[in-house]
């Protein structure tokens, strides 16, 4: 049974990363597993579609582009992309995505914003090892679950 639930936890955290957390602390997996299985799993799962989002991207160019050469247009879009390419960077995507951004989403945004993938798989590494501290942390050791928490807060008024 420890064995299924530790394949879903890291299931889950290759998809939607918080999921896999709050997964790995409802099976009471302990702190280091539960921390090493998310952490490997939001991993996979940033290496698969970083592998999908470049072969899309490839595939993009070569058959709906169809190799049209414009010279770049600089008008309110490319301008806005550019505005947040330089102001958030690689950084807020790493620390956005397993809050908000769903796995597949970030890592194609951090493949698409920088092209080395060193970088982009350190700062995911990073941000998923300092979620996955924290709110394991929070559970294992203060006995804080944060889901009951996120659960109460948008669903207590709901009836």
């Amino acid at each position: 049974m420890k064995v299924f639930n530790a394949a879903l936890v890291l299931f889950l955290s290759s998809l939607k990363y918080m999921a896999g957390i709050f997964c790995a602390t409802s099976f009471n997996l302990g702190f280091f597993p539960s921390v090493m299985i998310t952490v490997a799993g939001g991993m996979v799962g940033f290496f698969i579609f970083a592998l999908l989002g470049a072969e899309i991207r490839i595939l993009w160019h070569k058959y709906i582009l169809r190799k049209q050469h414009h010279p770049p247009k600089f008008n309110k879009s490319s301008r806005r992309m550019v505005w947040i390419r330089s102001r958030f960077g690689l950084t807020s995507i790493a620390l956005l995505t397993p809050l908000i951004l769903q796995v597949p989403v970030g890592a194609f945004l951090a493949v698409n914003i920088t092209k080395n993938y060193r970088k982009a798989t350190l700062y995911m590494l990073a941000s998923f090892t300092m979620y996955s501290l924290v709110f394991c942390g929070l559970y294992y050791s203060l006995h804080v679950n944060v889901g009951d928490i996120i659960h109460h807060w948008f669903f207590a008024s709901v009836k």
